[in-house]
């Protein structure tokens, strides 16, 4: 990131006839030296073990600004099944503990 470069290709099209019918279209292809996924080695949650999570880039290009979002779709998808293990966890040490307890899920 401390080196980024990108290239912008944009193309601009108009058209109109005399019957009203139009075409307006803007297009733009994005060249950069980001690699298109990297792969990360991160606990999801604080003082669990590391999951491998595949990160891309998504860039947004206007002008000469550009943003740059990291997006990880395998990132959801183990929160949710990391997080479904923690709360298996404590429900199961707090019925250790209290065996009589009434536990309702939703």
């Amino acid at each position: 990131m401390k080196n980024f470069k990108a290239t912008v290709d944009s193309k601009i099209e108009k058209q109109k006839s005399d019957k009203g019918d139009f075409n307006d279209s803007y297009s733009g292809v994005v060249n950069s030296n980001l690699p298109g996924t990297f792969k990360l080695r991160i606990p999801i949650f604080k003082g669990r073990k590391k999951e491998d999570l595949e990160v891309e880039f998504w860039a947004s290009v206007s002008g000469r600004d550009v943003s740059l979002k990291l997006i990880s779709p395998g990132a959801a998808m183990a929160l949710e099944e990391v997080r479904d293990v923690i709360f298996d966890e404590q429900k199961n040490e707090i019925l250790k503990r209290n065996p009589g307890i009434a536990v309702i899920e939703c």
